[in-house]
């Protein structure tokens, strides 16, 4: 699954900063638990 961003309808450019970021730390977790979860990974790429 795949986030794209949006601009929010929120006026505080503070908050919008905060939540892109939060956004593209929660994809890249999610690319993270993708990768651990595939059949052939070694425990290097665990690690």
């Amino acid at each position: 699954m795949q986030l794209t961003e949006h601009i929010l309808p929120i006026k505080n450019t503070t908050l919008n900063t905060l939540l892109s970021e939060l956004s593209e730390e929660c994809n890249n977790v999610n690319i993270l638990i993708n990768q651990l979860q595939l059949l052939d990974i070694t425990p290097k790429q665990k690690a």
